[in-house]
């Protein structure tokens, strides 16, 4: 109720003020009025008067206001009094700037009671009440979403290793995918993740003679793909090799980019692995699949060659990334009706099990003027390259 009487003072100051004033302008108020110096001092005698009904309009309006609510308890404004009562704060909002008795910084057994000249011991101690100085546990400790992750009981760094069977291991350098370390293993020249063995798949020719060959195999998603174009001689007609005139040779020897396959020797004799019956030639959805792991993982549309890419040996800076450790050469393809070996330095071509149509099947296709894996469509005669897959 204290601007109550200040308003009060207020008015009764304005009063006095305002006579006076009167009173010592007479003579400029007599002439300006036109009033006689006798008229002018019976109007001033009603001064008295005048102070008692300005007193009278100062209670009434101190009444009033002490009915209404006051953002301001000390000094209100004149726009307060003008604003309308819808306006004006509600008492729930003035009165939750006043803190309450729980949230106070020491509790009312921390005051010293009034009978006693000397604070007791009990009073003289912050409360230990959870609500005065020791915070709540809520304004403490982060919430669940914000904790860090835990692995065999230890905090390890989420985007730098993860968790597997209670043990913390490192990605792969550029990769940031988990893997199983009793199966696969990183590598220091390169990016991806590896089968820890490698895949024996025989000979590059049907001789006692040539040398075995084992492939590195590589984790991407939930595909392991083999790490290199297949090499296996069939012998017959099933394969090719590119020479360097352009001329498709038969395909006994070591082809630098691995060798060429009509789609019916891929099929049913390339990925036949003796003691590895989980490995196939893919199919269209498996390519597909690949797809779209890379582009979900890159947050790129039409960018997977990129990432599949060789870092070497595509023409016209054609090169990629290599990313995931596919290495993805540019073998180019074997056109069966001319007997020419086409693209070389400028495609990949990868054959897939689905066919198309009785004479054709699908297979995928990487160029050196984009960073694209497209589907595409081929001829069962020609001869493309060939990758092996298995689901993990």
């Amino acid at each position: 109720m204290l601007y109550t009487m200040d308003t009060f003072l207020f008015f009764v100051i304005l009063s006095g003020i305002t006579v006076n004033i009167v009173k010592l302008s007479e003579p400029r108020f007599t002439r300006f009025l036109g009033f006689s110096r006798f008229s002018f001092y019976i109007k001033l005698n009603m001064r008295n008067e005048f102070i008692k009904v300005l007193v009278i309009l100062g209670f009434a309006l101190t009444f009033f206001l002490s009915c209404t609510d006051n953002p301001n308890p000390a000094y209100p404004d004149i726009g307060y009094f003008i604003s309308s009562s819808s306006s004006r704060p509600s008492k729930s909002s003035s009165s939750s700037s006043i803190p309450n008795s729980s949230s106070s910084i020491f509790s009312s057994s921390s005051i010293a009671s009034s009978s006693s000249s000397k604070p007791s011991s009990s009073s003289s101690m912050p409360s230990s009440s959870s609500s005065s100085t020791v915070p709540s546990s809520s304004s403490v400790a982060p919430s669940s979403s914000s904790l860090a992750a835990t692995c065999g009981g230890n905090i390890y760094t989420e985007s730098q290793f993860f968790c597997h069977n209670n043990v913390t291991y490192s990605f792969c350098k550029g990769n940031t995918q988990n893997y199983d370390p009793s199966l696969y293993e990183c590598k220091n020249d390169s990016n991806g993740i590896y089968l820890k063995n490698k895949i024996p798949y025989g000979k590059t020719a049907q001789s006692t003679s040539a040398p075995n060959v084992y492939y590195n195999a590589v984790l991407i998603g939930s595909q392991t793909w083999i790490a290199a174009n297949i090499k296996y001689g069939i012998g017959g007609n099933g394969d090719r090799c590119g020479a360097a005139d352009g001329s498709l040779q038969n395909g006994y020897g070591d082809c630098i980019y691995g060798k060429l396959y009509n789609w019916e020797t891929a099929k049913t004799n390339v990925c036949v692995i003796q003691n590895y019956n989980e490995w196939r030639l893919p199919t269209k959805e498996d390519w597909e699949k690949l797809i779209r792991y890379i582009e979900q993982e890159n947050n790129c549309i039409n960018c997977a060659g990129k990432y599949l890419k060789s870092k070497t040996g595509w023409n016209s800076n054609g090169d990629g990334e290599d990313k995931y450790g596919f290495n993805a050469m540019p073998m180019g393809y074997g056109d069966i009706n001319d007997n020419k070996f086409k693209e070389a330095g400028n495609s990949g071509n990868w054959w897939s099990s689905s066919e198309n149509v009785s004479g054709s099947s699908y297979l995928f296709k990487m160029e050196y003027m984009n960073n694209i894996l497209s589907e595409k469509t081929g001829s069962k005669s020609d001869f493309y390259s060939v990758r092996c897959v298995k689901d993990n």
